[in-house]
């Protein structure tokens, strides 16, 4: 449903692609890995016994991070793929948790997406995505070697109150000190809740409607020029003259250049008058005879 620009860096092609699914990409150990907007069931439980050092907890995301109202757009496949908006998505629960500040991400178009109900799903996930809180830092032994970038993994430290709880690997390296190897895994709270949906959180289809400006590809219609004589005299004396005068119109707005042209019939040549900025030309000292006039913006 969209385009990709060959001008465009790799990486910004991928975060175009990723964003209209919802998803991630990343490149480790030299391969590429996606990950998707569907919740997978954690393989792995990683318990104090697999830790090699203290772990690092953040309890909430920095203030200028956070947002409770998501605003989106996307071309209307049913209206010639005008751009609409999506309705708004904001949360109370969530503003209340700001002070009562309403804050604002604008996601603009999404990439690709022709449908609204598709895109205000993209809209709750990134809502719910987004007021993830707590992120875990886990110094890990070889134990935890087999665990790939975004995968879902469950953690267990009583002392922390954590039984099985569900994270996702944002980002993972692997270092060797003195102490031997370990594997450290950056990781943020999920779970299933946040792939929720429900279909009675659709909103109606937002008002758009089919555009009523003409088209940009649309070869303009010009009217066949209209013919009118005069009658003139020089003062040099050489007489009375003839004056044709050339009249066209279109229903474009956009044309701002007006060319006419004129031959005998008996001949096969043309005569292209200049460029005008209104629809309409002079001609003087015209013979008398049949003649082809022509028109164009």
């Amino acid at each position: 449903n969209g385009v990709l620009d060959t001008e465009a860096s790799p990486r910004e092609n991928l975060d175009a692609l990723s964003s209209a699914w919802g998803g991630w990409w990343a490149c480790e150990r030299g391969r590429l890995t996606l990950g998707g907007a569907v919740w997978e069931e954690p393989e792995l439980t990683i318990t104090e016994d697999m830790l090699v050092a203290g772990i690092r907890v953040i309890a909430r995301r920095p203030f200028e991070e956070q947002f409770n109202t998501v605003k989106a757009q996307f071309a209307d496949a049913t209206a010639e793929h005008v751009v609409t908006d999506l309705p708004v998505l904001a949360s109370e629960t969530y503003r209340a948790a700001d002070n009562g500040e309403r804050l604002v991400r604008d996601l603009g178009e999404l990439p690709g997406e022709t449908d609204p109900v598709r895109g205000q799903r993209l809209m709750k996930l990134a809502l719910l995505k987004g007021r993830r809180q707590r992120q875990a830092i886990l110094p890990c032994s070889l134990a935890a070697w087999g665990v790939r970038l975004g995968d879902n993994i469950r953690v267990t430290i009583p002392r922390r109150g954590w039984e099985a709880k569900a994270f996702e690997v944002t980002a993972r390296a692997v270092t060797v000190g003195p102490e031997g190897v370990q594997v450290r895994l950056t990781c943020l709270e999920t779970g299933p809740a946040i792939f929720d949906w429900r279909t009675s959180e659709e909103q109606a289809r937002p008002a758009g409607g089919v555009p009523t400006l003409p088209s940009p590809t649309a070869k303009p219609q010009v009217s066949a020029p209209t013919m009118t004589e005069e009658l003139y005299e020089t003062r040099g004396g050489g007489g009375v003259k003839t004056r044709v005068r050339l009249a066209a119109s279109t229903d474009n707005p956009f044309i701002d250049a007006w060319q006419f042209s004129w031959r005998p019939i008996t001949e096969t040549e043309t005569t292209v008058r200049g460029l005008t900025d209104v629809a309409e030309d002079l001609i003087d000292d015209v013979a008398p005879g049949t003649y082809v006039f022509g028109a164009r913006g």
